[in-house]
């Protein structure tokens, strides 16, 4: 992959509490995320001629809700990474980095994203060395 960012404004996501319904004693997609993570591939299939990134990457998201309600912002990120998923990347366990702003209401509500080559600073390193020192001995 090159050090382009790919950026993109997505419809506002569903929420992770009605993303899902039960049908017959079944968790399942309902019918809005379905819809959702259609909607968004179609508009991440704009960026075809982009590789698909096979490497570790960042996902940098802001959210602008429709309305001026209480919401929990990583309620709002699930869906968007499963609906770019084969998309504009294998897998979203690819994903070592999320950033999540909110931003103001605006009218519909939308996302904004980039995603990009996962860079780790130095302190990323010396947390996982501690990790290993401390957990894998």
């Amino acid at each position: 992959m090159s050090d382009d960012i790919i950026k993109l404004w997505l419809p506002w996501p569903p929420s992770l509490n009605h993303g899902y319904k039960i049908y017959k004693g079944r968790k399942v997609l309902s019918q809005e995320t379905k819809k959702y993570k259609l909607d968004i591939g179609w508009e991440a299939k704009k960026f075809k001629n982009k590789k698909l990134y096979t490497e570790q990457l960042n996902f940098v998201c802001y959210l602008f809700p429709p309305d001026n309600r209480k919401r929990d912002d990583d309620n709002y990120v699930k869906f968007l990474r499963d609906g770019l998923q084969g998309i504009l990347y294998d897998d979203d366990n690819q994903i070592m980095h999320t950033d999540i702003y909110k931003g103001c209401k605006i009218f519909l509500g939308r996302v904004y994203i980039e995603i990009s080559r996962f860079t780790a600073d130095m302190r990323y390193f010396e947390i996982e060395r501690e990790a290993l020192k401390v957990f894998c001995n």
